[in-house]
């Protein structure tokens, strides 16, 4: 993984202008900031997809959120695993090669990740909050079309075009 104090993250880009953006937030939940709100995670998946496009510093960053994840109690991964499953979700939708750089880590992340979602099957969650840990889960197993109308509350008929994977 690209160490967060790296300068490497300054060849990277994103959505925005700033290139310091991202660690600066990745700093931000290496610390389990308390101020990390729903619009911070907003800013930061806009600045890693934006218009459908899915930059290659999200393949930098999804190890660093899992790990991030495995250090909350599962109550408090809900953000962390709708990051997960929406960068999966594209990179499979578009099937997007993970730069080999970035390969190892990010695969390896990935495993992970399944068990982490079932540790918050647990959790008390509300319907909307559901709803987000089965868009992860589905983005993890292949299943795009169902991924895709949960994420929008659709129909799946409204994603036929998508590819699915088996």
């Amino acid at each position: 993984m690209i160490d967060l104090e790296s300068s490497d993250w300054l060849d990277l880009p994103n959505a925005y202008e700033d290139l310091l953006y991202i660690p600066t937030f990745l700093n931000r939940l290496a610390a389990m900031d308390p101020t990390v709100s729903v619009m911070d995670w907003g800013d930061f998946m806009g600045s890693l997809l934006w218009n459908e496009h899915l930059f290659p510093t999200a393949f930098a960053v999804l190890p660093h959120v899992v790990a991030f994840a495995a250090r909350r109690k599962p109550e408090d991964r809900l953000m962390y695993m709708l990051t997960v499953g929406l960068i999966e979700l594209h990179r499979r939708r578009r099937q997007t090669t993970v730069p080999e750089v970035f390969s190892d880590d990010y695969f390896s992340a990935l495993k992970v990740v399944p068990s982490l979602l079932l540790e918050c099957a647990a959790c008390d969650w509300n319907a909307e909050q559901l709803q987000i840990l089965f868009v992860s889960m589905a983005a993890m197993r292949g299943k795009l079309r169902l991924a895709a109308a949960l994420m929008e509350g659709l129909s799946m008929d409204e994603f036929q075009d998508w590819p699915e994977e088996s």
